[in-house]
């Protein structure tokens, strides 16, 4: 059976503890919901009680009762082997600056590197292309393209694979329109068609490739070294398909949840700061 509806009408029940009341609840059990802040970061916590007084609990005599915290770093964690544990911290919190980065003067680029191919680099572009702000990825790219994306407005979030194929050593003017996107006031002035042309450059960007980038564009980086996970750590990872409805619903309800937060990001602490009394 499926019916037609928007997608904010599906997902709304998702995050409003009255209905979750009244879905999330097995046959002969009533649910309570405590609390509920389905925001990234939130806590929840959850009742279910046997209405039959023989039911057994595992919390109390007749009720289980558990709780959680939404995090999507456990998105990166089920997808991808980081050698260090840290870097699933900054890649989730640079997934949250993409959908909030105006509001900063820079945004640090994230640069995936590795020795050799086949370490997973391109496996975490596929877990961060459903969930950053506005996703554009290419495998093979020029300076024109990157410069008019980054003009773009919503301000998009580039992945650019393959990087060590861009000739970021020999070309002056790629190297100079991704170190000019780190600030906020970053632009580039060409000619185009005879018209001089001034570009806005300011938009997160991700690269993976092989060996380092130029130094400039390193000081501007957060540096994951990648390395290929072991035939242990590959049994405990999922493979990512994108054809898979139930990863895509999974990935759209997380990347709903970041919107949501960073709604909440601009109209609590944001806008208060920029108000003027």
């Amino acid at each position: 059976m499926s019916f037609k509806a928007p997608r904010a009408a599906v997902y709304r029940p998702l995050l409003d503890p009255r209905p979750i009341e009244k879905w999330k609840v097995p046959d002969g059990m009533s649910c309570r919901v405590h609390y509920f802040d389905a925001r990234v970061g939130g806590e929840f916590r959850i009742s279910l009680t046997y209405d039959r007084p023989t039911g057994t609990g595992k919390t109390t005599a007749r009720t289980d009762t558990y709780r959680g915290r939404f995090d999507h770093r456990a998105m990166f964690a089920r997808y991808v082997h980081f050698p260090n544990p840290l870097y699933y911290d900054a890649a989730a919190l640079w997934t949250l600056h993409t959908h909030v980065c105006h509001h900063f003067k820079h945004t640090p680029r994230l640069h995936l590197r590795s020795n050799i191919e086949g370490e997973g680099k391109s496996t975490v572009f596929d877990v961060l292309e459903p969930l950053v702000a506005n996703a554009r990825r290419s495998d093979n790219t020029t300076s024109a393209a990157v410069m008019r994306e980054a003009d773009e407005r919503p301000i998009k979030t580039l992945q650019l694979d393959e990087a060590d194929n861009l000739n970021l050593m020999t070309d002056p003017t790629f190297r100079a329109a991704l170190n000019s996107g780190y600030s906020r006031q970053g632009r580039r002035a060409i000619v185009v068609n005879g018209i001089a042309t001034t570009y806005r450059l300011f938009a997160p960007i991700a690269l993976a490739g092989i060996a380092s980038l130029p130094s400039p564009l390193m000081r501007r980086s957060i540096i994951f070294d990648i390395t290929r996970a072991s035939r242990d750590e590959l049994k405990t990872l999922m493979e990512i398909d994108d054809q898979d409805p139930v990863q895509k619903e999974e990935f759209d309800i997380v990347h709903a949840a970041i919107t949501h937060w960073a709604h909440h990001v601009r109209e609590q602490y944001i806008r208060p700061l920029c108000t003027v009394k």
